[in-house]
């Protein structure tokens, strides 16, 4: 809207504002004659307008006496209202070729005010709507040419421009937080405002008071009673001026639902929001609660576990008979708990605990396990207060049995053929008076084989027998599960459906065993050996049909050897019987075991030569000989090649002796030289020369020969 100066017009639009444009109305009806009085305008920039006498015209012939009396009024032939055509151009950041509009004189006595509106709109500009497109921030221009101005006699051109501002206010509120809960009768409501761009309109601040739950009291909108601004932000504060829970209600507590709005001075207005994640603005909520905590529940073997996933980490376990939780109707001022505001069969707990993952509930730990049937008395004995400040110094619950049985169980063997007894313990009665037992097979986790449970012979103990024929059982690592419910309803499970799972109990283990395998034989030696898939008991055993039994040798039960050195090679026909843990049986298992015996080798070298002298005929002049360990004739021998190699094939496993002798030289004798089943080097030895006469020792007889013949080269010449 721009208002046009002066607001005296040119009515008749000759182009000039003079005395032509009004008339004069006199007062009563005998008016002067006309002439008489003179329009002058005087000030036309402050709209003023005078009137004077003519001359001649005394000052009593005007109506009363005086020019008061004189209404000075537009000429009635244009009293109209006037517009003009296309004279504001309105444009913005977003479109600057914007809208042409026309203006009207908003009334006949508006003395030349003139208005236009425009419409502000996030799509395109429409000249049949009059929207102009315009987004959050913009600038927003009119201007029009006013072509006859008051002052100079050129036309001027008039413009005005203002902000797009299209941020509502933010609120954030103070006091109360949302679904907080006070004692206050009449709360203090307070929220900070902040507007960086208009501005805080202060007096559209609003609190309004949606529901009161219990009476209604307050229900309505109120203005702040307090504001005040510092570094651009505003608080504003509201207090009921009366009580929102009176004392006469019933119960003593209320839920009130409340907001603030409020606009900025470019009109956007805002709200306090207690849900960013829901669309629309939710209310705040505040409960005057003026009623003591009270309990409501307690129960046995309940307890935090902080090592749990999630807020609330409240576990139930029977490995925490000490524990005891008392469950509260409202949440707690964590603050007030201590130890020594409870206690449970009379005994002051060591461990009182709450948490802001469970406010209304308090964990107990006793210096002692409660029997896994208690229901200890529980009492409040001190003050404990809620968020409020409510405090209840005096309360009490029976806790009920929270505590799981606790099974305990003995398999009468780990391992069967045939059948095994289970015997089962529980620590307290159970409701159904005992227990059921089920079985997994291997592999069969979806069939189930139930076991049938007779009672034991002493309260709360039972006897399952597990039959492999009549169950039908395969064979491997069965799972055994056993269930049952004390009469507090608290379930207790005992093993499983999975006996390789992480916890399994180590009693139920239980292995069927109805197959024996026959042994692998190793089928060359030495050493002669064979190879069970389980432990067992060899219980007969033959080598080429003599009985080997106490020579067979083991160190786990499953892997036997044969403590028969000296074999020589060949083919030999073993025989062997076994029984496993469970009596299994494994009868007249046979095979053939080839023994091919090992290579004993080593190195000879005379004194004095290089290599071992070979014969003509490619015989060498050394020998090796291999003796059992105190025999007198060689079993094997062997020529020593020139690089003075030799090497012993197919050697038994034994005790041997070994002798290396060479022409003309001494002999060398190894004793004790163990063969088993890997290959031997018994390393090298060198043969002093000089034995001239071959019997075994060099003697002034072998030094006499070789003097006499001192310094002679061959060949001789042929003859004695």
């Amino acid at each position: 809207m721009f208002t046009l100066t002066p607001n005296l017009a040119d009515t008749n639009g000759d182009g000039n504002f003079n005395s032509d444009d009004f008339y004069i109305r006199y007062s009563p009806s005998n008016a002067p004659a006309n002439g008489e009085i003179a329009v002058i305008v005087l000030d036309v920039a402050e709209g003023f307008v005078y009137l004077l006498r003519r001359s001649g015209v005394a000052p009593g012939d005007l109506p009363g006496g005086a020019l008061a009396t004189v209404d000075l009024l537009v000429s009635s032939e244009f009293n109209t209202v006037q517009i003009y055509q296309n004279l504001l151009e309105v444009t913005s950041t977003q479109d600057t070729t914007g809208l042409e509009l026309t203006l009207t004189e908003s009334s006949v006595a508006s003395g030349g005010q003139f208005t236009a509106t425009v419409t502000l709109s996030d799509s395109p500009t429409s000249t049949s709507s009059l929207t102009l497109f315009t987004l959050g921030g913009d600038t927003i221009t009119a201007q029009y040419t006013d072509v006859t101005p008051v002052a100079g006699a050129f036309p001027i051109t008039v413009s005005d421009a203002a902000l797009v501002e299209t941020t509502p206010p933010a609120l954030t509120v103070l006091t109360p937080l949302d679904n907080s809960k006070t004692q206050s009768r009449k709360p203090t409501f307070s929220v900070e405002i902040t507007d960086n761009e208009s501005g805080v309109d202060q007096d559209t601040i609003l609190f309004n008071i949606v529901s009161n739950v219990a009476s209604g009291n307050g229900v309505g909108s109120f203005a702040a009673d307090d504001i005040t601004t510092s570094g651009g932000v505003t608080t504003a504060e509201f207090t009921p001026p009366s009580n929102l829970l009176n004392s006469a209600d019933s119960p003593q507590e209320t839920l009130v639902s409340w907001n603030v709005s409020v606009s900025d001075l470019s009109g956007n207005s805002g709200q306090t929001d207690s849900d960013t994640g829901t669309p629309g603005n939710q209310d705040h909520s505040v409960i005057l609660d003026r009623i003591a905590p009270n309990i409501t529940s307690g129960e046995t073997g309940t307890w935090w576990d902080a090592s749990k996933q999630g807020s609330d980490k409240t576990t139930i376990s029977p490995d925490h008979a000490d524990s005891v939780i008392i469950v509260f109707d409202e949440p707690l001022d964590l603050s007030s708990i201590a130890e020594s505001d409870f206690t449970v069969n009379g005994f002051t707990p060591i461990v009182a605990n709450a948490y802001v993952g469970r406010p209304s509930a308090v964990f107990l730990t006793m210096a002692y396990d409660l029997a896994s049937s208690s229901n200890p008395d529980v009492s409040v004995v001190s003050n404990i207060a809620d968020v409020a400040g409510n405090t209840s110094s005096v309360d009490y619950v029976k806790a009920v049995d929270g505590i799981t049985p606790v099974f305990g169980a003995t398999l009468s063997a780990p391992t069967t053929n045939d059948s095994v007894v289970l015997a089962i313990t529980s620590d307290e009665a159970l409701n159904s008076g005992q227990p059921t037992v089920t079985m997994t097979e291997p592999g069969g986790a979806d069939n189930a084989i139930s076991i049938s449970v007779t009672a034991g012979g002493s309260a709360n103990t039972w006897n399952a027998t597990i039959d492999v024929q009549d169950e039908g059982l395969d064979d491997g690592d069965q799972a055994i599960k056993i269930v049952g419910f004390d009469n507090a309803g608290n379930q207790a499970v005992y093993g499983g459906t999975d006996p390789t799972a992480a916890g399994y109990p180590a009693e139920l283990a239980l292995n069927v065993d109805t197959a024996f395998s026959a042994p692998t034989f190793n089928p060359t030696g030495p050493p002669v050996s064979f190879t069970y898939a389980e432990p067992v008991t060899v219980t007969a055993a033959t080598f080429d049909g003599s009985d080997v039994l106490g020579d067979l040798v083991s160190s786990d039960q499953m892997t036997f050897e044969l403590q028969e050195p000296g074999l020589p090679p060949g083919n030999y026909q073993i025989v062997v019987s076994a029984a496993d843990a469970v009596g299994n049986t494994s009868l007249g298992d046979n095979a053939s075991v080839e023994i091919i015996g090992v290579p004993v080798s080593g190195t000879v070298s005379l004194q004095l030569q290089s290599t071992i002298p070979q014969t003509a005929t490619g015989n060498s002049i050394a020998t090796v000989r291999l003796f059992i360990d105190g025999a007198s004739t060689s079993m094997q021998a062997t020529d020593v090649a020139a690089n003075g190699s030799f090497t012993f094939i197919g050697i038994p496993e034994g005790t041997y002796d070994i002798v290396a002798e060479a022409f003309g030289a001494l002999s060398a004798r190894l004793e004790d030289v163990i063969v088993g089943g890997i290959p031997v080097n018994v390393g090298s030895t060198t043969l002093p020369i000089g034995d001239i006469n071959d019997d075994g020792s060099v003697t002034i007889q072998d030094l006499s020969g070789a003097a006499s013949n001192f310094g002679t080269s061959g060949p001789v010449a042929w003859g004695p």
